[in-house]
């Protein structure tokens, strides 16, 4: 479960920086 969620969080901070470099 912790796991999960880390790993979740790990994608959102993943997409937010290809956003801010790729737009």
């Amino acid at each position: 479960m912790t796991y999960n969620k880390e790993n979740n969080r790990t994608k959102q901070e993943a997409s937010r920086v290809y956003v801010l470099f790729y737009s």
